[in-house]
């Protein structure tokens, strides 16, 4: 026997709570700019400017890393941030952190990747030959520079 009655429960609040918490941060990958150590004032940041860009200037060919870096690991990328818009809909919007944390680090480890994979220009004979001629990687000395990709998650 039914009783003839429906309820209803207004859940758009809880909707518009998940989906302003996803739409509100953003992801950020790369090189954060920091004070340096170094007697030239060349940060990381800079280091990464110049050698994902190249620098005509000072002969130095542009070495693209960051978003070659990224875009190999698009799909994984994609699949998070669908997630993460499922669980907003769903209204699991504690997990939307997670998720979009989940995005940075697929992104960092894409960029980090790029180094030592052998997909960019090589280096010059005269910048082996100045290395002592053992280090044939580019962008990869200290490997201080792969180290510094980062990525934070952050309000808009």
């Amino acid at each position: 026997m039914s009783s003839g009655v429906t309820v209803i429960t207004d859940k758009t609040a809880a909707l518009r709570e998940a989906l302003g918490q996803l739409t509100s941060q953003e992801v950020l990958a790369g090189v954060p700019e920091a004070k340096t150590s170094r007697d030239d004032q060349m940060n990381n940041a800079t280091l990464a400017y110049i050698h994902n860009f190249g620098s005509p200037a000072q002969n130095i060919p542009a070495r693209p890393f960051l978003g070659p870096g990224i875009a190999k690991k698009q799909d994984e990328i994609a699949a998070e941030l669908k997630a993460a818009g499922k669980d907003a809909l769903d209204l699991k919007g504690n997990k939307i952190g997670q998720r979009l944390t989940r995005v940075g680090l697929l992104a960092q480890a894409g960029i980090r990747s790029m180094f030592g994979g052998g997909e960019m220009a090589p280096l010059k004979p005269e910048t082996v030959a100045r290395k002592g001629g053992k280090k044939t990687t580019p962008l990869i000395d200290t490997g201080q520079l792969r180290n510094s990709i980062s990525f934070v998650v952050r309000d808009k």
